[in-house]
């Protein structure tokens, strides 16, 4: 089973509108398909790019489990960032609450004005960070590559470290090429000021279902040095059905 975008999987949309070299803010809610529609953008075998899929909500074995069954490309490097998430809000959790001076510390909120009784802060999302960063600076080849939850990294760090490690990406992207696609909720309000000039191209997929019938549509648009106007399409499910046994 693929979707398909208009006549277009992802990856032959992106290579024919967008380019290479870039990167892509991509927004989809639940029920849209979107999840799958990621993973089929790495899952085109080229021996020239390096795959990489990052998962913030998904386990390595669920992740290897998925791309097992959707027939994908088996060599893509899969890595989930989930241990280190939750390991992070552990440290937080684990950490002592106390009162000093009449004022609640925690390591959330550091508000004491008495350094003495402060706690060194966890850094787990700016680690994680740092670690995206240095598995696209690796690359020797041209690489793909999808984080799957650009929101949850923003929720342990911050928007300004996030900002600088895409513009890393970016830089890299031009001496390598390939794409990033960095994925968040439709609704999701982070970087929507930037998104015509710190991404080269935003893509939505939303679900309609206000008609009694369950219709997904796929818009392109703020594509970087194109006038275009957004386009439009509706997402199909094409089943791939083997030709019947000849029984001669």
């Amino acid at each position: 089973m693929r979707l398909m975008i208009g006549s277009y999987e992802l990856d032959g949309l992106i290579t024919k509108r967008i380019g290479d070299g870039k990167i892509i803010l991509f927004k989809y809610g639940p029920g849209t398909g979107g999840d799958l529609l990621l993973k089929q953008f790495l899952s085109t075998k080229n021996e020239e790019t390096h795959s990489v899929l990052i998962s913030t909500h998904e386990t390595k074995s669920d992740l290897a489990k998925a791309v097992e069954e959707m027939d994908l490309t088996p060599d893509m490097e899969v890595i989930s960032l989930l241990p280190e998430l939750n390991r992070s809000m552990e440290n937080v959790a684990k950490k002592d609450k106390f009162r000093t001076e009449g004022i609640m510390v925690t390591d959330l909120l550091e508000i004491s004005s008495n350094t003495d009784y402060r706690r060194e802060k966890y850094d787990g999302g700016q680690m994680i960070l740092s670690r995206i960063t240095a598995i696209s600076n690796k690359q020797i080849l041209p690489f793909r590559m999808i984080l799957d939850s650009l929101v949850d990294i923003v929720h342990h760090t911050s928007e300004e470290e996030v900002l600088k490690r895409i513009w890393i990406m970016k830089h890299t992207l031009k001496e390598k090429g390939g794409n990033v696609i960095l994925a968040s909720p439709l609704d999701c309000p982070f970087f929507k000021d930037l998104e015509t000039t710190l991404f080269d191209a935003v893509i939505e997929v939303s679900a309609d279902r206000s008609s009694g019938t369950w219709k997904r549509k796929f818009l392109l648009k703020n594509v970087k040095g194109s006038a275009d106007p957004p386009d439009e399409w509706e997402i199909t499910i094409q089943k791939e059905i083997p030709d019947a046994m000849s029984l001669e």
